[in-house]
Parts: C-alpha cells; sequence; structure tokens
C-alpha cells in the first residue's frame, strides 16, 4: 500500500510538470520543431546605450541575435524578420513605459533574412541593426529627450521541414535604444557663446550640510562661494535661468577653503538640464583640471546646443575626505 501511494505521488507530480510546461510554451505537437529569438531567458529586450563618443567616433553597426530552433531542423529553413510598429503600445501598456518608436530614418536592417542549416538549430548568421549617424546628430535634440524601442518580429519561415513552426511566444525581442552623453562636455579654453544675464537668475542648493549660499556663486564676489556637504545623489545646485536659452556651454571657479583648511574645490561633476525643472537630461560627467591643487576655473563647452532653462551641477569627485565642494563663480553661455 505505502509503494502504491508513492507511485501515485510520483504520477501525479509529473502530470503536473508536463501541464505547467504545456501551458507556459506554444500549444503545438510535442515533434513539432519551433522557431523562436530570445535575447535573455525570461526576457525580451536587447538594451543598446550609445554614447555620444560613438557616435562622433565609431561606426554604430550592433549584430543582435542569430535565430534558434528547439530541435534540429531537417532541411534548410530562411527565416525572415521585420520591424512591427504596432507592438510600441502593447509593450508600454504592458512594462508601464512611454518609449517612442525608432524612426525608420534613424537606422537600417542590414540582414533581415536569416538561415539556419539542415542539421542545425541556431543560425550561422544574425540580424544587423545600423544606425544612422548623420541623422542622429541632426536630430540630437530629440534623440536626447527620449527612450526609444523597436520591436523586431519573425514574419515568415520558408522551408521544405513539415515540423517547423513559428513559436508564438518567442517570436519577437524589443531593442531598446537610450542615447548616454558620454563625452558631450569637454572643457575648452574659448568662451563658447555670450554670457547670460544672471541678474533674474535663482538658484536651490541640496546637500547635507551648507558653509555658504546658493547665491553666492553669482553675486560677482570671489570671495564668496557656495559650499556645502554633499551625501551624493541629488545633493549639488540647481539654477533657473528665467527663460529657456540655447545654451552652448558654461564656465566656474572653484576655490574656496573652508576655515582655510578644508580645501573645498571640486575634483568632478555631472550636468544636468532640463527646459521645466522636472524631466531632466544628464549630460554627463566632467573631471575638473585643478591648479596647483587649490583652484579650478574652466569652461566648459558642448558639442551641441540645447535648449535649457533649468541647469543642475552634482558634485561627485572631491579633494577632501569630507565631500565638501563649492562654486564661487558660475556662468552660462548661448
Amino acid at each position: 500500500m505505502k509503494n502504491y501511494k508513492i507511485y501515485r505521488f510520483f504520477y501525479l507530480f509529473l502530470l503536473c510538470i508536463l501541464v505547467v510546461s504545456c501551458s507556459s510554451d506554444d500549444d503545438v505537437d510535442m515533434q513539432d520543431t519551433l522557431i523562436y529569438v530570445n535575447p535573455k531567458q525570461g526576457n525580451s529586450q536587447v538594451a543598446l546605450n550609445i554614447s555620444y563618443t560613438q557616435i562622433k567616433e565609431s561606426n554604430l553597426n550592433y549584430i543582435l541575435l542569430p535565430v534558434k530552433a528547439t530541435g534540429r531542423v531537417t532541411k534548410d529553413t530562411k527565416v525572415s524578420l521585420a520591424v512591427d510598429e504596432s507592438l510600441v503600445e502593447s509593450y508600454n501598456n504592458a512594462k508601464e513605459t512611454n518609449y517612442v518608436l525608432l524612426p525608420s530614418s534613424a537606422y537600417s536592417i542590414a540582414k533581415s533574412d536569416i538561415n539556419l542549416a539542415s542539421g542545425s538549430n541556431i543560425s550561422a548568421d544574425s540580424i544587423q541593426i545600423i544606425f544612422d549617424k548623420n541623422y542622429i546628430e541632426s536630430n540630437f535634440n530629440q534623440f536626447i529627450t527620449a527612450t526609444y524601442i523597436l520591436p523586431i518580429k519573425i514574419s515568415s519561415v520558408q522551408t521544405a521541414d513539415q515540423a517547423v513552426k513559428v513559436s508564438t511566444n518567442l517570436n519577437v525581442f524589443y531593442v531598446i535604444v537610450d542615447l548616454s552623453l558620454t563625452g558631450f562636455v569637454a572643457e575648452t579654453s574659448v568662451k563658447p557663446g555670450n554670457s547670460i544675464d544672471r541678474s533674474a537668475w535663482t538658484a536651490e542648493s541640496k546637500h547635507s550640510y551648507s558653509y555658504g549660499s546658493a547665491q553666492s556663486s553669482y553675486d560677482n564676489d570671489l570671495a564668496t562661494s557656495w559650499v556645502i556637504q554633499s551625501s551624493g545623489g541629488a545633493h549639488g545646485i540647481y539654477y533657473d535661468l528665467q527663460n529657456v536659452h540655447k545654451l552652448k556651454g558654461f564656465s566656474l571657479v572653484s576655490s574656496y577653503t573652508l576655515y582655510n583648511y578644508y580645501n573645498c574645490v571640486m575634483g568632478g561633476f555631472s550636468v544636468g538640464i532640463s527646459t521645466d525643472g522636472a524631466k531632466w537630461t544628464d549630460l554627463g560627467s566632467v573631471e575638473t583640471t585643478v591648479v596647483d591643487g587649490k583652484t579650478v576655473d574652466g569652461i566648459y563647452q558642448f558639442a551641441g546646443v540645447l535648449d535649457a532653462r533649468y541647469v543642475r551641477i552634482l558634485p561627485n569627485k572631491f579633494l577632501n575626505s569630507y565631500n565638501l565642494a563649492s562654486i564661487a563663480e558660475i556662468y552660462f553661455y548661448e
């Protein structure tokens, strides 16, 4: 009797496994060979982070994915893939994202027909996407304010292998394209434009502790400074220029010594811009040139002209062990 119960439990357990497996995959005959794409187990996304340095210095050609089969095909099989724009809305709804369809002018697909040779279960070649650098550069403001998505789906399969079918749940993947601005801000020796009037500016300091007001960074007095102790994150200074300007860059001086002992010169910082004060675009980090270990007097130029009303400077490299940072004077140029 005990053995009967053990066997009965084992068969029930095996039956449960089979039911779960079949319900989570395609409803097909067990002899079918399924054609599928799967970037990562349990994830149908391919994330591409393109830096500004890459746009300027290298080709943007990406070999994305091979096509696979659940078993070895018995005949040569050609799998065609195509962009399916209709999937963007359903993806955003499911993931609670707000991704934008990648414009067709921004890319081309160099290889959309993938071949599986007879006897194989993975293609020897892969789908390839090529980005148009000229188009991205000419529409730069558009690309840094959104994250783009490109749904690519198996559109057809041509083969004499009668067992081959297209997977119904692994037949699409999503290319997520995000443009980072690494290399966008560079130190220069010439002011990149005309100085913006500072008389109406306001500024807010976020910090663990403050030793100098935000307004001291634009009061025409190098003897006073905005000085904070930072705990990282969003700690820094946030400027409101009162109107949207076409910014080309900025300059700043950092030279404060607290209590004639603590060096508050910034060793580095990140820059962010916004038109509304809510949605920010990160322009990347800058490592400063420190003269004699006690003064930064730098001019920084953007690689392109950007619309901004709000600018934030977030210190991220310090010349002291207390994360103290300062700005004596700052100017923005248009």
